[in-house]
């Protein structure tokens, strides 16, 4: 059997490849854009329009069992629903402008600061798309355990 000079050196440029790949971790934002393009691309987000995720919940220290029922509509709209059996329900939302909650603890109340600002966030149908709206930056905390992008 003959080897020619690539097959006999490429066992070390195999070698090479895991180094030069980690001489410089890629950019947080190249890695929140290469998870975008991984789970659809941003044309895949930008067909979704609405959203409804439903679930249930157990607050078992407090012998609490209910449901939870949240409503998004794009771009940043949002209405949830919680309704603990026996203690009523709780609601909040956000019309692309006011952030409100409702429940039986404190009635009803205008969301102000940073709380609106949580609330604008989780109503954003596509936030990752637009990540700069509500955050400064973004940094690579680390890479540990394992490499993964």
């Amino acid at each position: 059997m003959r080897f020619s000079r690539f097959h006999s050196a490429l066992p070390a440029l195999l070698l090479l490849v895991p180094v030069a790949l980690l001489a410089e971790d890629p950019k947080p934002e190249a890695i929140l854009d290469k998870a975008i393009e991984a789970t659809g691309g941003r044309a895949a987000y930008e067909k979704i329009k609405t959203e409804v995720v439903t679930g249930s919940l157990e607050l078992t220290a407090m012998g609490l069992k209910g449901t939870l029922t949240m409503y998004r509509s794009a771009p940043d709209k949002s209405y949830t629903v919680i309704d603990f059996s026996g203690m009523g329900k709780a609601e909040e939302g956000f019309n692309g402008d006011v952030a409100w909650a409702v429940n039986g603890m404190e009635g009803a109340r205008i969301k102000k600061g940073d709380e609106r600002a949580i609330a604008m966030r989780n109503a954003s149908l596509h936030a990752e798309l637009h990540w700069q709206d509500f955050f400064q930056k973004v940094e690579l905390a680390g890479t540990e355990p394992r490499i993964c992008w």
